[in-house]
C-alpha cells in the first residue's frame, strides 16, 4: 500500500522500489520461491520500470506478477496490473495487445468495483483510447458514462480521485484542439496536487498544462509549466509519460535544452525519442554552494534534499523528528538563501 501511495500519487519511484524490494525479500522461501502475496509488489515494479521506459525488466515483472496474482494472490491487484500492461503494449506498439489488456482490467473491476479502481482503469482508457484512434471511447469514458462505467458517478469524490478526473478530461479536450478548455479543467490543479505532495499528478498536469500552451502559441507560458513538469520527473527517472505525449512534446524538449532547462534530462528524453538534442549549453547563473553569498547549513541541506522528493512540510517533520515550525522556518532560510520563493523554484535550483 505504501508503494502504491509513493507511485500513484507521490511519484517517488525509487523509493517505491526499495519498498516493494523489502516486500519480495519477506515473501521469499529459503529456496527461493516467491509467495503469492508477492504478485502485486512485483506488478507494481512492473510500472515503475515502465516509467523508467525500461520495457524488458517491465515485461518480466508483469509476467511473473500476472502469475503469482492467479495464485491465490490480491485479486484486484489485477486491475491495475492490466493497466500497466496496456501501456507496455502500447509502447511495443501493439494496439490489439492493448485493447485485450484494457478488456482484462474491466473484467477484474467488475469483480473488485471501488471507486478508486474505477477512477484509475478510466484514466488508462482514456489515454489509450485516444492513442487508438477512438475518441468517442476517451470520451465515454473521461466523462463517467454509466453505461461504460456500470456504474453511476457519485456526486463527491475525495480530492485526489477528482483531479484524476479532471486530468483525464482534459487530456480528452486536448486531443480535441481544446487547448483553452483543458486549460480551464486544469486552472488551480498544479499547486493543489504539489501542496498535497502528489508529484505524480502534478507532473501530468503541467506536463498537459505545457502542451495547451504551445497549441495555443504562449512559448514562455508553455515553457515554465514545462520546467515544473521535467524538475519533478527528473528527481525519479520518468520517461513514459513524455514519450507519451508525442511528437508536440519534442519542441518543449527542444527548447528546454537549448535554455539550459534541465539540459542533460532534455537530451535524454530526446534520445528515447530517437532524436538528438542542441549542444548542451549550461543556464546562467547556477549557483554553486562555494558561490552562494550564504551557503546552506548541513540540516538545511537535508531538508532541501526531503523537498526535493516531494515530501510535504508535515512529512519532512516527521522524519526529521521535529516541529512544523521549524521545517517552515528552514525553508524560509533555504529560499532566501536560494534566491528562490516557491518550492518549484527550490527544486529547479537545487
Amino acid at each position: 500500500m505504501l508503494a502504491g501511495t509513493q507511485i500513484y500519487h507521490q511519484g517517488r519511484l525509487r523509493p517505491a522500489a526499495q519498498t516493494l524490494q523489502q516486500v519480495l525479500d519477506l515473501g521469499t522461501t529459503p529456496d527461493g520461491k516467491r509467495l503469492p502475496f508477492t504478485g502485486t509488489s512485483h506488478a507494481l515494479l512492473a510500472e515503475i520500470h515502465l516509467e523508467w521506459n525500461d520495457l524488458e525488466t517491465a515485461a518480466h515483472y508483469l509476467k511473473e506478477g500476472i502469475k503469482l496474482l492467479r495464485q491465490r494472490g490480491i485479486s484486484y491487484s489485477l486491475i491495475h496490473t492490466f493497466c500497466a500492461k496496456a501501456r507496455l503494449e502500447r509502447a511495443r506498439d501493439d494496439a490489439e495487445g492493448v485493447v485485450q489488456a484494457l478488456q482484462t482490467a474491466e473484467q477484474a473491476l467488475a469483480a473488485r468495483p471501488l471507486w478508486h479502481m474505477v477512477l484509475h482503469l478510466a484514466s488508462y482508457q482514456v489515454r489509450l483510447r485516444l492513442w487508438l484512434g477512438d475518441v468517442e471511447a476517451a470520451a465515454r469514458w473521461a466523462e463517467g458514462d454509466p453505461a461504460t462505467l456500470k456504474r453511476e458517478m457519485p456526486e463527491v469524490l475525495p480530492t485526489y480521485l477528482r483531479e484524476v478526473q479532471q486530468i483525464s478530461r482534459a487530456r480528452l479536450q486536448l486531443a480535441r484542439q481544446g487547448a483553452e478548455r483543458a486549460l480551464a479543467t486544469l486552472a488551480g490543479l498544479d499547486e493543489q496536487a504539489q501542496a498535497a505532495g502528489r508529484l505524480a499528478q502534478a507532473i501530468d498536469i503541467c506536463l498537459l498544462q505545457a502542451l495547451a500552451w504551445q497549441a495555443q502559441g504562449e512559448s514562455t507560458a508553455a515553457l515554465a509549466s514545462f520546467e515544473r513538469s521535467l524538475s519533478w520527473a527528473e528527481a525519479q527517472g520518468y520517461v513514459r509519460p513524455f514519450l507519451e505525449a508525442g511528437p508536440d512534446v519534442v519542441p518543449l524538449l527542444h527548447r528546454a535544452a537549448a535554455q539550459g532547462i534541465r539540459p542533460q534530462y532534455a537530451s535524454e528524453l530526446l534520445a528515447a525519442f530517437g532524436l538528438e538534442g542542441p549542444p548542451r549549453v549550461p543556464p546562467l547563473q547556477r549557483p554553486t554552494a562555494q558561490s552562494l553569498p550564504e551557503p546552506l547549513t548541513s540540516r538545511e541541506l537535508e531538508v532541501l534534499r526531503l523537498i526535493c522528493e516531494g515530501l510535504s512540510n508535515r512529512e519532512i517533520a516527521g522524519r526529521l523528528t521535529v516541529t512544523l515550525n521549524t521545517v517552515k522556518k528552514h525553508s524560509s532560510h533555504i529560499y532566501g538563501k536560494l534566491g528562490v520563493s516557491s518550492r518549484a523554484q527550490a527544486i529547479v535550483r537545487a
